[in-house]
């Protein structure tokens, strides 16, 4: 049986969030001024192996440096800064 799961992010480089290894993100956005992140999972799918999915948030203009997959761009809600999140296996 699939299911969404929000994991937390920071904003401020890199962060860790524990997420299965086939978890698949389908929405970046805050959520009560929290940079949070929604993956799909299969919870049926034994075992429940996780891993640590590198999330690497950057700002416009910032330099990216190491990056995987771009998942999304999130303005943030002062609308000050405008993310740039990625993902990058690990």
């Amino acid at each position: 049986m699939k299911t969404i799961y929000k994991y937390k992010l920071n904003s401020d480089g890199t962060t860790e969030p524990l997420m299965p290894h086939y978890a698949v993100v389908k929405h970046v956005a805050y959520q009560q001024q929290v940079l949070t992140v929604w993956a799909e999972v299969e919870i049926d799918n034994p075992p429940m192996t996780k891993f640590r999915s590198h999330i690497v948030v950057r700002g416009t203009g910032h330099p990216i440096g190491e990056t995987g997959n771009h998942l999304a761009t999130v303005p943030d809600p002062n609308g000050f800064h405008i993310w740039h999140i990625y993902e990058i296996e690990g």
